[in-house]
């Protein structure tokens, strides 16, 4: 085919060659908008753009793009409309040949920013991150070598392991960091400079690594003591408290009981208790604890509390189904580890492995010589709040597939199908009978024989066709599973033959088909 044969707008898969040739080249890195604009048009034009001046090859392009035919000959007014536009926005370039690369990059291969320098600058944003986490280690290792010189046993036992988790923490930033510096960078810089498509995860959601999500957090520092406690203690006066907390001030503990009777924490834990299955499991072993609280057994209360709490650590692992055998041969720590992606700030990770667990440790070892149990049962209670609280989460499995049942029947009338594939993901998730859902379930999943569902697949494949077909079979096989809509689960199985299934483009489908749910 001659190149006046054909129509740069008419050969969208040549021009995703092309731009596919950039790319792999290393070009698009390099180029500047005028040098990938010029790399596209001469495939298209009668002219060579590396040789000719700005004005001449714009006249060339608009020659080639012809638009005063296609107005003419399109009775379609929004159409005519569109290309008298393009033929103002072009001609106005005449004057300015930087805004009409611009143009050609934009409208043909739809990037917004350039590659090349959105390059250098994540480059410089990651050596700044580098450089960050090499001051943290090096802080990190004085202060170890600080508290192995002074040789005191408790800060060696309560200040190391602290100072060592974040050290691990920071090493694996930085090894992060350089994986992404050596392959994942350009795939990052290129997202980030091409258009927004509908569906897409929002640019200001994406991050390179981790460690860019929250730098503060690599920092190394002694846990909070008082920060999981904020639900029941005035966020206000937080600072003010732990001051008080640090200098073992009499008035700290008067402020901590006045709070929890403010509160009325214990009708809060009635409340928490009849309308969660873990709580409601355990409710005469938590009854019989806050009684010993109330009635001023403090010491028995105190050696308890630590194991209810392991218990409930224990529970919230297996309603995320991690393995029951695994988890009884786990202890504390690594069940906390465990729920730390899944719960991040919501769980002070760093308070219950430190802090609490040298606490629980000294507890089950009988070590607790010189304590005031009535002051630490006050403390202790606040962290039973809160791990009671961690039963509600919305980022637990479980909670999200309820919500979804419940959304779900609200709208059956009308169904969001995505929350319908959310829900059937979940599949391998089991609700208790604890709460009363077994018709809605039915009613939902009888959703899925519905013909609009089916309808709802196939929109889905058409717009993104590889990613769709890896999620959808995701989706699809749970159903098949629970035999319905069994000839229409094995017609359409058959129809995206998905021979080598792919997680990485189901887990790409499903971010875009997700994020705004």
């Amino acid at each position: 085919m001659h190149k006046e044969d054909m129509k740069i707008d008419d050969f969208t898969s040549k021009n995703q060659e092309i731009f596919t040739e950039l790319i792999t080249s290393g070009n698009i890195f390099q180029f500047d908008y005028s040098d990938i604009s010029k790399y596209l048009l001469k495939e298209y034009l009668n002219v060579d753009p590396l040789k000719v001046d700005g004005p001449s090859l714009i006249a060339s392009y608009l020659q080639h793009m012809n638009f005063d035919e296609r107005i003419s000959a399109t009775e379609e007014p929004l159409f005519r409309d569109a290309y008298e536009h393009d033929k103002e926005m072009v001609l106005g370039y005449l004057q300015n040949e930087d805004d009409f690369h611009k143009y050609i990059c934009l409208t043909y291969f739809e990037l917004e920013k350039k590659p090349s320098e959105e390059l250098e600058l994540i480059k410089e944003v990651a050596e700044k991150d580098l450089a960050e986490i090499k001051r943290n280690l090096s802080r990190i290792n004085d202060k170890i070598g600080d508290l192995c010189r002074l040789n005191n046993t408790l800060d060696i036992q309560n200040k190391v392991p602290i100072l060592k988790h974040f050290e691990e923490m920071n090493q694996k930033a930085e090894a992060e960091i350089h994986t992404f510096l050596e392959s994942g960078m350009e795939k990052y810089v290129l997202d980030g400079c091409v258009k927004e498509k509908f569906g897409s995860v929002p640019r200001y959601l994406r991050n390179p690594y981790r460690y860019r999500i929250n730098p503060k957090e690599y920092s190394p520092h002694y846990p909070n003591k008082l920060l999981n406690k904020i639900d029941v203690l005035p966020l206000g006066q937080l600072r003010k408290l732990h001051q008080l907390y640090v200098e073992r001030d009499p008035e700290f503990y008067i402020y901590i009981k006045k709070s929890i009777d403010l509160f009325g924490i214990f009708d809060a834990f009635t409340s928490l208790i009849s309308e969660n299955h873990i709580l409601q499991q355990i409710s005469d072993v938590l009854l019989e604890t806050f009684a010993m609280y109330n009635n001023g057994f403090k010491i028995g209360f105190c050696n308890i509390v630590p194991s209810i709490i392991e218990g409930i650590i224990h529970e919230l692992c297996l309603i995320e189904l991690f393995d029951e055998n695994e988890l009884l041969n786990d202890g504390f720590q690594q069940k906390l580890n465990k729920l730390k992606e899944k719960l991040g700030a919501e769980l002070f990770y760093e308070y219950y492995s430190f802090d609490f667990r040298l606490f629980r440790n000294k507890v089950s070892h009988g070590r607790l010589d010189s304590i005031n149990w009535d002051d630490q049962s006050h403390l202790l209670l606040l962290d039973l709040y809160h791990v009671c609280q961690l039963v509600k989460s919305d980022k637990l499995q479980l909670n999200i597939k309820i919500g979804i049942v419940n959304y779900l029947y609200d709208n059956i009338a009308e169904p969001n199908y995505k929350y319908l594939m959310k829900y059937f993901l979940l599949d391998k998730v089991p609700i208790p009978d604890f709460y009363g859902l077994e018709e809605k379930i039915a009613d939902i999943e009888n959703l899925a024989a519905k013909d609009g569902f089916w309808e709802f697949f196939h929109q889905e494949i058409e717009k993104d066709r590889i990613p769709a077909s890896n999620g959808i079979w995701m989706v699809i096989i749970p159903i098949k599973n629970k035999k319905i809509a069994v000839e229409k689960c094995v017609r359409l199985l058959q129809e995206i033959k998905v021979k080598q299934r792919s997680k990485d483009m189901a887990d790409q489908y499903f971010a875009k088909a997700f994020h705004n749910l």
